[in-house]
């Protein structure tokens, strides 16, 4: 029987599907947060609250430091997001000054995350960045937490 992991990794041998590696998770109320974003409410989020403000007219910004990786590797990053609009929004995310545009596709309320990923290069250790700002003045969904593989 298949146990619906939340992240998993096929046997290309055997061709089932197991657990992927463990993750450490940054809550996005707890990441620097300047120009206007904020730490907001959000009731179905990890701790009940999220980064928002992020992007818009005063270019929020939120930052994660010291995200941990035990090898420097290309790996994963899984964005959890709230986007109650109709549309999808967009950020520029920038991990060891390295900048990629994401979409953030609506999800089913305000209070509902849904998921994002980025593909990035970490470095071992924890000195690794990973920051959002908006795009052309747009605003970027309310950001639950980031989840990073272990290795």
């Amino acid at each position: 029987m298949n146990t619906n992991y939340v992240n998993w990794v096929i046997d290309p041998n055997t061709g089932t599907w197991g657990g992927g590696p463990s993750e450490n998770s940054y809550e996005g109320e707890s990441a620097t947060l300047s120009n206007g974003a904020k730490s907001v409410s959000c009731t179905g989020c990890s701790g009940t609250k999220a980064a928002g403000y992020v992007g818009g007219s005063s270019n929020g910004i939120i930052k994660f430091n010291s995200v941990s990786s035990n090898a420097s590797t290309k790996t994963t990053i899984r964005i959890k997001h709230e986007n109650g609009d109709t549309s999808q929004r967009f950020a520029d995310v920038t991990v060891n000054g390295q900048t990629q545009r994401i979409a953030f596709l609506p999800t089913t309320d305000g209070n509902t995350p849904g998921s994002s990923t980025l593909h990035v290069n970490l470095n071992s250790g924890s000195s690794n960045t990973v920051q959002f700002v908006g795009v052309s003045g747009g605003w970027v969904s309310d950001i639950d937490r980031i989840m990073v593989p272990v290795s």
